[in-house]
């Protein structure tokens, strides 16, 4: 991700998710400095968009108990990002735009099938998909929070693609 015209990723890795880290540095437009904790063993800073330095005992141990505060569903596998956003850009704003695809770019993963925002400790999203293939290479996926939700997913070597149809005709 912080290689410049690179990726960090193997191009034979089966559940490679992204490409060249785009998707991450996107947070650098509301934030300087995010920090991530993700498994047991990514725990990290980025500075100035490009420098990873390893988390502070004190920021490690406080995104290890927000971590915490999910294990009933996420036993020490998820990924708690922290973005402290820069003056003048509102957390609604952000947030807002941010859930509003959330829920569908979770579709576009390999492996990650939910998605959970908690502001201030309170949950103000949650997207969880289960995928059903039908055959190979083409799946349903169906909204857990709302069982008319269904999309049509088509896996093929290129992006995935997806097509959401009415729930009267799936």
């Amino acid at each position: 991700m912080l290689v410049l015209q690179g990726s960090g990723k193997d191009a034979t890795e089966a559940n490679r998710t992204g490409q060249f880290g785009l998707g991450f540095k996107c947070v650098f437009f509301v934030c300087d400095e995010p920090k991530v904790l993700s498994g047991a063993f990514s725990r990290f800073c980025v500075k100035a968009g490009i420098y990873p330095e390893r988390l502070s005992p004190e920021d490690e141990s406080r995104l290890r108990e927000k971590m915490g505060q999910h294990e009933d569903r996420v036993p020490c596998t998820g990924t708690v990002i922290e973005l402290r956003l820069r003056s003048g850009i509102s957390p609604q704003a952000v947030i807002g735009k941010f859930s509003a695809l959330a829920s569908y770019s979770v579709l576009f993963s390999r492996s990650i099938r939910s998605c959970r925002i908690d502001i201030d400790n309170k949950q103000s999203m949650s997207s969880h998909w289960t995928i059903d293939s039908l055959i190979p290479q083409v799946s349903v996926a169906t909204s857990t929070e709302d069982l008319s939700r269904r999309i049509l997913l088509f896996r093929l070597d290129q992006p995935t693609r997806a097509n959401e149809s009415p729930s009267e005709k799936c």
